[in-house]
């Protein structure tokens, strides 16, 4: 046979219908049921590997996917290890709260001996003489408090779904309004402020991945009902099953005012940590 002639008719087997390398490019519709996850999670997975003149929506717990022949292979073994079932996880956030709050007051007067009092117990008193009839009495007043407020919350999540856990007061706040006739309206109207976690995990063996959310709010101190919010975005890696400090904030104040006959002192701590820990549930 001339040789044109056998290259002539390679290429006709080529593009016939019934060829390998044609049957492959045509397009094809396949119907993928999905057992543990919805089609909505599976999506965004999937698209990058899909062939690029091909086609994938989805609907509950069904995929529809149009692709080639060989890119359907590909799409199928991926979904099927994808569509597994997500593990149930209980996160504890546990926050350690303690406040120390001492004060102090140095008070000194002259008297004569006939009118001195007696001190109630925690009294320091100091007496210096000036001579047969008076005195100078320097009394010192001292207090101080210790207190500890630790709570814990737990929330139930899928692995890799979000979940948030906000803790938060009303805040009264005075709206005062200057009326025509020249009297003042005040009305009370109350303000949410709240902090929280919004929190996401993956596990792997004995290790958590973690995307930690923090948000705050505080009340202004400018006042006016103006909320000051405060919003973070980190990630970490804990150990399945332990508590793990994630942040904290510690406040010192302190405070001294003085007069000719008296001085006061006070010093305010205020501690705040956070730990959290991710459990299996059965």
């Amino acid at each position: 046979m001339p040789r044109p002639l056998l290259l002539i008719l390679l290429l006709l087997a080529c593009l016939s219908p019934a060829s390998p390398v044609l049957a492959d490019a045509a397009m094809h519709m396949e119907t993928f049921t999905l057992r543990h996850r919805p089609a909505n999670d599976l999506l965004p997975l999937v698209k990058p590997f899909l062939n690029p003149e091909g086609a994938i929506t989805g609907q509950g717990y069904k995929l529809f996917v149009k692709s080639t022949g060989s890119n359907l292979e590909q799409i199928s073994q991926i979904i099927a290890d994808l569509d597994v079932a997500l593990k149930r996880l209980r996160i504890s956030i546990s926050t350690d709260a303690g406040a120390f709050d001492e004060q102090e007051k140095l008070q000194t007067h002259a008297h004569s001996e006939a009118t001195q009092n007696s001190d109630s117990p925690g009294v320091q008193k100091i007496i210096i003489n000036k001579g047969p009839q008076h005195k100078i009495t320097t009394r010192v007043y001292s207090t101080a408090q210790r207190s500890r407020q630790p709570a814990v919350q737990h929330v139930q999540l899928l692995e890799g779904q979000w979940a948030s856990i906000n803790t938060g007061r009303a805040i009264p706040i005075a709206d005062r309004r200057l009326n025509s006739d020249g009297t003042v309206t005040e009305t009370i109207r109350y303000r949410n402020v709240s902090s929280g976690f919004k929190v996401r995990a993956h596990i792997n063996g004995d290790n958590v991945y973690l995307t930690l959310r923090p948000r705050q709010e505080e009340l202004s101190q400018q006042g006016g009902g103006n909320i000051v919010v405060q919003n973070i975005d980190t990630n970490l890696t804990v150990k399945l099953g332990q508590w793990t400090e994630i942040g904290g904030t510690q406040q010192l104040q302190k405070k001294t005012e003085k007069g000719i006959l008296y001085s006061t002192r006070r010093k305010q701590e205020s501690e705040r940590r956070i730990f959290i820990k991710v459990e299996l549930v059965d």
